[in-house]
This record gives structure tokens, C-alpha cells and sequence, in this order.
């Protein structure tokens, strides 16, 4: 009688260490679940923000598509007054030169 005793102390003992690591086990597993729905969470709010990100980088190229628009506009202009400026005072030397020779032909009618 004193082996099954033992035998049952035995049956006992182990399946009071099989409730402890089922117990160890059932709380590491709601661990695992909340860092798992905490991970969720993150990469929910981690795509959140990359798409704002991206929104955002296409409303920029979008706008600096809109500035080089208007830097090349604005480029132009200041091609044409330049080229303007430079016309008036190649008109501006020729009409001088017409003056200089006008005042010789009054010089030469007035001899």
C-alpha cells in the first residue's frame, strides 16, 4: 500500500507542476497577446503616418512643380527686359551716331 501511496504522491506532484506550468504558460501567453496587440497598434499609427507623409510629398511636388512654372515664366521675362534693354541702347548708340553725322553735314553746309 505504501507503493501506490508514493505512486500516487508521485501522480499528485506531477500534476500539481503541470497546473503551475499550465498557469506559467496561460500568463506568458496574455503577455504575447498584449506586446502583439500593442505591436498592431504601432504599425497601425506607423502607416497612418507614412501615408500622411506621402500625401504630403505629393502636395509638395506638386507645388514645386508650380514654382519652377513660375521660375521659368519668370526667367523669360527677365530674358525679354533684357533683351528689350539691350535693343534700346543699340538704338540709342545708332541714334547718336545719326546725330554725330547730322551735325557734320550741318558743320560741312555751314563752311
Amino acid at each position: 500500500m505504501d507503493q501506490q501511496f508514493e505512486k500516487i504522491k508521485a501522480i499528485e506532484s506531477k500534476i500539481q507542476k503541470l497546473i503551475e506550468l499550465n498557469k506559467n504558460l496561460a500568463e506568458e501567453k496574455a503577455m504575447y497577446e498584449e506586446e502583439n496587440r500593442q505591436l498592431t497598434e504601432q504599425v497601425k499609427n506607423l502607416k497612418e503616418k507614412m501615408h500622411q507623409y506621402e500625401q504630403k510629398i505629393d502636395m509638395q511636388g506638386q507645388q514645386l512643380t508650380q514654382l519652377e512654372e513660375t521660375n521659368k515664366s519668370l526667367n523669360l521675362a527677365t530674358n525679354e527686359t533684357t533683351e528689350t534693354k539691350e535693343e534700346n541702347k543699340f538704338l540709342k548708340s545708332r541714334i547718336d551716331e545719326y546725330v554725330q553725322e547730322i551735325d557734320k553735314c550741318l558743320a560741312l553746309l555751314d563752311k
